[in-house]
Parts: structure tokens; sequence; C-alpha cells
């Protein structure tokens, strides 16, 4: 929920979606928002913790 996805060949949608971003200033918060909340999930801590628990289900196994 964090992107704006567009047709990556459509080069008029990679456009209206970069005019958008920089014209709207509420989207462009929102999105910065969603951004820094989605990129928690990839903090040392949280790939250590996901690696652990990989090691875990191999070793239970």
């Amino acid at each position: 929920d964090a992107a704006i996805y567009v047709n990556p060949f459509e080069v008029s949608d990679m456009v209206q979606a970069m005019e958008a971003v920089a014209n709207n200033a509420t989207l462009r918060t929102e999105a910065i928002a969603k951004g820094y909340i989605h990129a928690q999930k990839f903090t040392p801590h949280a790939c250590a913790a996901e690696v652990m628990k990989v090691y875990q289900q191999t070793m239970s196994t």
C-alpha cells in the first residue's frame, strides 16, 4: 500500500504518476508516511529475526 503502481510499458502512466506526486501534497505526504512504515520491515533487527525464524523452522523439521 506504500507504492503507486503504473504500467511499466506505458510512459504516459509513469508521467501521470510522477506529476500526481509532484503536484499533490497530500498524496506525496501519504506516500512518504507509508514508505517509512513499510521500510521498518527491513531494519537489520527485523531481517535478523526473519533469518532466525527460518533457521528455527529448518532445525525443527
